[in-house]
C-alpha cells in the first residue's frame, strides 16, 4: 500500500523527525510523489513532536486534514491519544507501549486519563509494540514498514544512508523487532 496519509506523533527525543525523514527517504525510491513537514514547536524540551506525510501518484500538499489520516504511528500513548483525531475509522494506529505522563498533569495544570481506556475506545485497528529497545522510533518504522508494498531491502538501504554508522547494527536490529512483532497483524488485507 503505497497511497498514505500518514502522520508521526511523539514527544521531543523519541526520534520522531528521524523516522519522518526515513520514511520519506524510502518513499523517495519509489514512482511515487511524497509531500512531509514536521511541526515540532517545542519538542526539543519534551514537546508534542507531530509530522505529516502524504503519498501518492501526485501529491500537493504535506498537510493531512482530521479524519484524513491512514496511519497515526505513535512513539507514546499519550501523543497517541491527543492526536488521534487525524485517524480515519478504519485506519491503523501503530503505538510504542509507553506512556509518559503529560508536563500539565505533573504540574497539576490538566487532570490524568486512563490512557488504556481512552486508547480501547477509539475506533481504529491498534498495533501495539512492545517498548524493548533503545532505539524504538525505529522498531516502530519495521512494524509499520509490513504495511506497504516496498521492499525490506529498500527500508534498511534508507536506514544504512540515514543513521550514524556507530549505531547501524542497532538500528538494524530494532527494524527487524518491528517486522517481526507485525508480521501477523493484518489491516485492510496487507497479509
Amino acid at each position: 500500500m503505497n497511497q498514505l496519509n500518514i502522520v508521526l506523533c511523539g514527544i521531543g527525543g523519541q526520534g520522531t523527525v528521524l523516522a519522518s525523514e526515513i520514511i520519506s527517504g524510502v518513499y523517495m525510491k519509489t514512482d511515487f510523489d511524497i509531500k512531509s513537514t514536521d511541526i515540532i514547536g517545542i519538542g526539543q524540551r519534551g514537546g508534542s513532536v507531530l509530522s505529516h506525510i502524504k503519498t501518492n501518484h501526485i501529491v500537493h500538499s504535506p498537510l493531512i486534514k482530521e479524519k484524513q489520516a491512514d496511519i497515526l504511528i505513535a512513539f507514546e500513548k499519550y501523543e497517541a491519544l491527543r492526536w488521534a483525531k487525524y485517524l480515519k475509522d478504519d485506519g491503523l494506529m501503530i503505538v510504542n507501549d509507553l506512556s509518559i505522563t503529560p508536563n500539565a498533569v505533573e504540574m497539576g495544570l490538566d487532570i490524568d486519563v486512563d490512557i488504556e481506556n481512552e486508547l480501547s475506545t477509539l475506533n481504529c485497528s491498534k498495533l501495539i509494540v512492545p517498548n524493548v529497545h533503545k532505539y524504538m522510533n525505529i522498531s516502530i518504522l519495521g512494524a509499520f514498514s509490513r504495511f506497504t508494498t516496498i521492499p525490506e531491502s529498500v527500508w534498511i538501504d534508507t536506514l544504512r544512508n540515514s543513521v550514524k554508522p556507530n549505531s547501524l547494527e542497532m538500528n538494524l536490529e530494532a527494524f527487524s523487532l518491528g517486522r517481526h512483532e507485525s508480521q501477523n497483524f493484518s489491516w485492510r488485507g496487507n497479509q
